[in-house]
């Protein structure tokens, strides 16, 4: 809305932007999960990966818009500590979360008042190592926009060793990705999603059609795994169940699916992972022009819906003395 000039949505986020670099670590970098007490000054000194993710991105995406220098200067802030603590130089993927506390159960607000050499001489709290696909994608992604507004190389350069590493240790046959070395109830969505998101976004970035590749064939896998002739794993199964009450509404109300796939923000946060899924296959479709990406939506709507859920809403209870009851998708009447 505030790209579309709507003044006082700009300022809403412009203000909100300023108050969240309260949360950057000002000698580390870095942005910490949250602050408690309903004000930005007393931060919980925690950071996870998917934050430092949201950060790049949406700094970034503001200073393309606002070209203001303090959210660029907030961007690349977060690219640093990212680059120091929650990355490996070799491979280049990126890790899970750097603990709050140095020791456990200890006060730590003073230890993160001290410089860079008064926190080394104590030491540096924990980094959890795990390498899962998820976060990875979110990183990568979120480098690509940085190096969009920066035209900062080693951004680009990361995102590229990181997609590299993710596709030689977490792949899986058909164009999935595993969440971590082994998957004992997966694959999981959310992975093989956001790395598709990623291959995207380094397509946008590079035009290399060799990511626009990587990003049809996980998308072919997902769509795979959501066609109702195949077993659905049980973490899809938890989103398409939990889809359902909000498709239906959708078509009550006769609400244009592709708006909702260009507003996925908008939809309940259960529900983005689905969304976000049919919007990456339209611009799949959109780049590719493959009949097999062409219309996604047909087969996410069979699975997610019935002919027992659409032919029995209120809104056909509500017209039936005026219409026949006719379910809105084809060859499906009461």
């Amino acid at each position: 809305m505030a790209a579309g000039g709507d003044a006082l949505y700009a300022k809403r986020a412009a203000d909100t932007l300023h108050a969240a670099t309260a949360l950057l670590d000002p000698v580390w970098g870095g942005a910490y999960q949250y602050s408690v007490g309903g004000h930005w000054s007393e931060p919980h000194f925690e950071k996870l990966i998917s934050i430092q993710a949201t950060y790049i991105r949406e700094y970034s995406l503001a200073y393309a818009q606002t070209h203001n220098p303090e959210d660029l200067a907030a961007a690349q802030s977060v690219h640093r500590y990212v680059q120091d603590f929650l990355s490996d130089q070799p491979s280049g993927v990126f890790f899970v979360s750097q603990d709050a506390d140095l020791h456990d159960g200890e006060e730590n607000e003073a230890y993160f008042k001290l410089d860079d050499k008064g926190r080394r001489a104590l030491g540096v709290p924990r980094v959890d190592r795990h390498v899962y696909a998820r976060e990875n994608g979110w990183m990568i992604a979120a480098f690509c926009d940085l190096y969009a507004v920066s035209g900062d190389a080693s951004a680009l350069t990361q995102a590229q060793k990181a997609a590299q590493s993710i596709v030689l240790h977490r792949s899986l046959p058909g164009g999935g990705f595993r969440h971590d070395d082994a998957d004992p109830a997966g694959p999981y969505l959310g992975d093989t999603l956001a790395m598709g998101r990623a291959f995207l976004e380094l397509y946008n970035v590079t035009a290399d059609r060799s990511y626009l590749s990587a990003a049809g064939r996980a998308a072919d896998l997902s769509q795979r795994t959501l066609h109702p002739w195949h077993p659905v794993p049980a973490s899809s199964r938890l989103l398409l169940v939990q889809m359902r009450p909000i498709l239906r509404t959708l078509i009550e109300t006769r609400i244009s699916l592709w708006f909702v796939l260009l507003q996925s923000s908008r939809l309940p946060r259960l529900t983005n992972g689905i969304a976000t899924w049919l919007r990456r296959r339209c611009v799949i479709w959109r780049r590719t022009q493959s009949p097999c990406a062409r219309c996604p939506q047909a087969s996410c709507l069979r699975q997610m819906t019935s002919r027992r859920v659409l032919c029995t809403s209120p809104f056909w209870e509500r017209r039936k003395r005026h219409a026949p009851r006719r379910c809105m998708l084809r060859h499906c009447e009461r």
